[in-house]
């Protein structure tokens, strides 16, 4: 019985967080995959990419047009996306921010970092 009284906010916990942690390793793999588009196919093509990406996978009800960049720094190529979330504890006034950012970028080699 202590261990189910135990389990039972750790699950509320996670219902209420999950959505946002899966939208941010979405997002990590996409950045990585738009930054691969950009250095194979240019910006165009990442740009399209992302947007696509966004979409597709639901993420854009987190994330908005303004919240991802792509960034030329010359010699590195950035492809950069930050953006907050609201966490709302059902039945009561309590509610989190919570940040998150993803980041994959192209050196002047061509490797992914």
């Amino acid at each position: 019985m202590l261990a189910g009284a135990l389990a039972a906010p750790l699950v509320v916990l996670a219902a209420l967080v999950g959505p946002f942690v899966i939208d941010d390793w979405r997002l990590d793999r996409t950045v990585r995959a738009v930054a691969l588009d950009w250095r194979d196919h240019g910006r165009e093509q990442a740009e399209q990419r992302l947007m696509h990406e966004i979409d597709a996978q639901s993420i854009g009800s987190q994330v908005g047009d303004d919240d991802c960049r792509l960034i030329d720094e010359g010699a590195v190529r950035l492809v950069r996306c930050s953006w907050t979330g609201v966490v709302r504890v059902p039945m009561t006034e309590l509610a989190r921010r919570m940040s998150f950012s993803s980041e994959a970028s192209i050196q002047a080699s061509g490797d992914l970092d």
